[in-house]
């Protein structure tokens, strides 16, 4: 496991997990965005799980960075998120980013949904 400003990052065959392990504000965004588009521009990642449990805020440059790697890895990388706060839930909620991105309880619901997702795509469901 790789460690890099506040991010953790695990890479398990075509899937990256990245731990966030602090809130998502201005003041750090930059270092962030940064290391998750190294992170993800590293290898040749089918999926990205985003495990957000110890992400207590976040707040609109947040938002835009996330919509921002989305943007970028569209039709290359899956983004998924996990394990969200309550507080954290609401903004997405808010915000609609359910509409952008795959959000599920825990991370097994995470690799049990792209897992799901390769078997459907392997017999073209």
């Amino acid at each position: 496991m790789q460690s890099l400003a506040g991010i953790d990052f695990e890479s398990q065959g075509t899937t990256i997990v990245i731990t966030i392990l602090q809130s998502i504000e201005l003041y750090h965004i930059t270092e962030l965005h940064d290391a998750i588009e190294t992170a993800l521009g590293s290898n040749s990642y089918r999926h990205a799980i985003f495990q957000m449990a110890d992400v207590r805020y976040m707040d609109s440059s947040g938002i835009g960075a996330l919509l921002q790697i989305q943007q970028k890895y569209l039709g290359k990388i899956k983004l998924r998120f996990c394990d969200l706060q309550p507080n954290v839930r609401l903004i997405f909620e808010f915000t609609h980013l359910q509409k952008y991105f795959a959000i599920d309880q825990t991370l097994a619901d995470s690799f049990k949904a792209i897992a799901d997702s390769t078997v459907d795509s392997r017999f073209g469901d």
